[in-house]
Formats: C-alpha cells, sequence, structure tokens
C-alpha cells in the first residue's frame, strides 16, 4: 500500500571496549537514532476494536518523526568463583508529529531516562548454583487527563495538558534462581533450574488507569507479572 510508507532508522554509534586485570572489562557506548514516517493514531480518533478494525485505518493516522539518544556502560566479570556484570544507560525518546501535541516535541511512550541491570552468579559446589539479577528502572511515560469537561453538545471531553504528560513510578525488580545440576560429562548437561521472578513481590507499575464512572475521576496504577515461582528442567549439549 502506498498510503502507508515503512519506518525509516538511521543510527550512529561510539563505543569502547577496555579489558582489565582479573577478568574484568568495561564497555561504554553512545548513541543517536534519527526516525522518520514514525506512525502515530490522530488525538480524538475512534479505535474501539483496533486501529485496523475499521476500512479507512489510514485516515486515522498520522506521520511523524522521532530521535532516541543515550549512553550505555557495560561492565563484565567473565572468570572466577563470582562471575556477572552491570550495566548502566542514561536516555532520550522523543517524537514529533504534526497535528498531535499542538506540533511540538513529546517524549514517547517508552522513554526511560535510567535503566540500570545488574547480574551476579556463583558456584556453590560441584552440584549447585546460584544467580540473582537485579532491575532498575525509571517509568515509562502516559497520557493522563487532569479534568474533563462538556461541550456545546454535551459530550464529555477530557483535557490533557500533553501528550504522556504523566510519569509512572520508579521500577525495581529481584530476581533469584538456583541451579543443581543432575547429570554431567564432557559432551553433555541436565539439570533443574529453580527461579523466583520478582522476589520482593513489587506491584511494579505497568500503565495508570483513569476511572470515570462516578462523579469525580479515580485514577488507579496497574502492575503485571507479580512474584512468579518457577521449575525448569534443561539440557545443554
Amino acid at each position: 500500500n502506498n498510503a502507508v510508507k515503512p519506518q525509516k532508522v538511521q543510527q550512529l554509534t561510539l563505543g569502547l571496549s577496555k579489558p582489565f586485570k582479573d577478568n574484568w572489562e568495561l564497555t561504554v557506548e553512545g548513541y543517536y537514532k534519527w526516525y522518520s514516517r514514525i506512525l502515530e493514531v490522530k488525538e480524538g480518533a475512534d479505535i474501539n476494536g483496533g486501529i485496523l478494525s475499521s476500512n479507512d485505518w489510514e485516515s486515522k493516522l498520522l506521520t511523524g518523526k522521532g530521535w532516541n539518544y543515550g549512553i550505555e556502560t557495560f561492565v563484565h566479570k567473565r572468570k572466577g568463583d563470582l562471575t556477572g556484570w552491570m550495566s548502566y544507560t542514561l536516555s532520550w525518546a522523543k517524537r514529533n508529529t504534526p497535528g498531535i501535541n499542538r506540533g511540538e516535541d513529546y517524549y514517547y511512550q517508552f522513554d526511560r531516562r535510567h535503566y540500570i541491570n545488574l547480574v551476579a552468579q556463583t558456584k556453590i559446589d560441584d552440584e549447585y548454583s546460584a544467580s540473582v539479577n537485579v532491575v532498575f528502572s525509571t517509568g515509562n511515560v502516559q497520557s493522563v487527563p487532569i479534568g474533563k469537561y462538556l461541550d456545546i453538545n454535551g459530550n464529555v471531553v477530557y483535557d490533557y495538558t500533553e501528550k504522556n504528560n504523566y510519569r509512572l513510578a520508579n521500577t525495581f525488580r529481584i530476581d533469584f534462581g538456583l541451579n543443581k545440576i543432575r547429570y554431567s560429562s564432557w559432551a553433555a548437561e541436565s539439570g533443574y533450574r529453580f527461579s523466583v521472578y520478582n522476589v520482593l513481590a513489587r506491584n511494579n507499575p505497568a500503565y495508570i488507569y483513569i476511572d470515570n464512572s462516578g462523579t469525580t475521576p479515580k485514577a488507579y496504577q496497574r502492575g503485571f507479572l507479580p512474584f512468579i515461582p518457577g521449575i525448569t528442567y534443561y539440557i545443554k549439549f
């Protein structure tokens, strides 16, 4: 279809990697991405049932541009009784779409200023090993109305200061894993992996839900994937 053209992305990356003694390695990388022909749904467009459920879905879309840029650092310990890595990302994600947000720049939905990930693994004995995964992230952004009013036809209109005007709370999660080797040889290994996702059962926010059923709007935070235990049997060759 010639009416909707594919998105185009260009990226510039500059990085430096430096090994250190005791099997440590540091990597620093900066990047800048240019996006063009990004599709956005028009403000106020009716997309109930999904954007593709309508025969004139193309008329409900606008085309814009965007920028993603930031710096990533990565520290890796490859060998020893304790191995793992730590990464930190400082980034920005912005968009500009004529016809949205009065033509001004706005933050992309998945704009996260800070992202930290720590992974550590250790061997307990010949059969058992343990791992821990720690994740911290700045919350995403979302469009949240600051009020509502009735238009001249009596319809409810929600008032937004700007697109993606509200940032969700920070995300923090700790995962734990324990491996037990059942069989091991020079050619293969099998065993059990016991894991716990989100050990603290923290209700990390996914989005804000606005309930307008009453006279006064109420905001509720919705989260996904709470405390989840798991058992896996694995075979490696």
